[in-house]
């Protein structure tokens, strides 16, 4: 395994896990600020801001990915 394999898997291992702590983290946050009467409220707009956001990454890879497409400046 090379440098830049070792330095790859490193990467991978360390991003899953604060990853994975970041979600736990987040659990138990919601429930802490915001209280079990609205845990679900909450976790569900923080889960459509997120999805949002990638679905706008997304659209924007995908308008710089296709040849010879333009974004419309407006009015």
């Amino acid at each position: 395994m090379g440098p830049s394999e070792l330095g790859a898997l490193v990467f991978v291992l360390l991003y899953g896990a604060s990853n994975g702590a970041m979600t736990m983290a987040r659990a138990l946050l919601v429930g802490e600020v915001f209280g079990a009467e609205r845990y679900g409220q909450v976790n569900g707009w923080i889960a459509m801001l997120v999805a949002l956001g990638l679905a706008l990454i997304g659209a924007a890879g995908l308008v710089r990915s296709v040849p010879g497409a333009r974004v419309a400046d407006g009015p």
